[in-house]
Formats: C-alpha cells, structure tokens, sequence
C-alpha cells in the first residue's frame, strides 16, 4: 500500500474544510460575534493538519501504477468519513455543542444525510447554516468523485 496518496488526499481535505470555515467566519467576524473566533482556531488547525499531511506525502515515492489503489481508497475514505469531521467540528464544539454532538454534526454534513442532532443545532445563526451546507457540498463532491473512482 501506498501511503503518498492517502497523505495527499487527507490533505486536500483539510484545505477543503479550512476553505469551508473561511466565508462563515468573514461573516461572523463582520457581525463582530464571538464565534468568529471558533471559526478562526478551526481554520488555523485544519489547515496546519493539512501542512502537516501533506508534507508527510512529500517525501514518498511515485511509482507507476496500472490499477487504481482501491486499498489506498478505502483507507482515505474511511478517513474523510471518520477522522476529518473532527477537524470540521471545531467551529461546533467552540460554539457550545460537546465533541460528540459537533463530531455527528459535521458527520451527517459530509456524508450528505442532513441530520440535526439537536434543536440548538436546527436554528443555528447564518454563518452556522452556510458552514454546514457548504460541508454538505463538499461531501456531495467527495461521494461523487469516489462513486467515479470505484465504478470506472
């Protein structure tokens, strides 16, 4: 198994994320809210995690490859689907919610089921509402793409 492309992968996916929080920030950051700054320390991580995933990619070797890697797919799938909405709930434990409630929040954003945990979470400000369905974009994108990479 090749881990270079699972690097690249996870990072993109922080960048991804990181570029999600960037409009709902300059919004709550505009309304002069605090949780501009929850939006501020998710950018700042995600993108450093992001960094940091991808110069671990740097540094592999390229080989030429007939088939498509479905063991590296699935690996990064199940890290986009697992471990990345930790990064993309930040901006939901800072605002109030527990690790847990934000974790299946930003879950059920990027896998595209549109699931609200909790009441507080269904009347979320706008920059709230903007960050989640632009997950829920970015997940529609991702399952698009794999659903490509699988079946062709």
């Amino acid at each position: 198994m090749r881990l270079g492309p699972v690097t690249r992968f996870v990072a993109y996916a922080c960048f991804a994320i990181a570029l999600a929080m960037l409009v709902p920030y300059l919004m709550a950051w505009a309304r002069s809210e605090d949780e501009a700054q929850a939006y501020l320390f998710g950018i700042f991580i995600s993108l450093g995690v992001g960094s940091l995933s991808l110069s671990l990619g740097i540094g592999t070797k390229s080989r030429n490859v007939i088939r498509s890697g479905m063991r590296e797919l699935l690996l990064s799938l199940l890290i986009f689907w697992a471990f990345v909405p930790f990064l993309a709930a930040i901006p939901f434990t800072l605002g109030g919610m527990t690790i847990l409630d934000g974790w299946f929040e930003a879950v059920s954003a990027l896998t595209t089921t549109g699931g609200w945990l909790s009441d507080p979470g269904a009347h979320a400000t706008p920059y709230d509402l903007i960050y989640r369905s632009s997950l829920q974009w970015f997940g529609g994108l991702v399952s698009i793409a794999t659903a490509g990479a699988v079946f062709v």
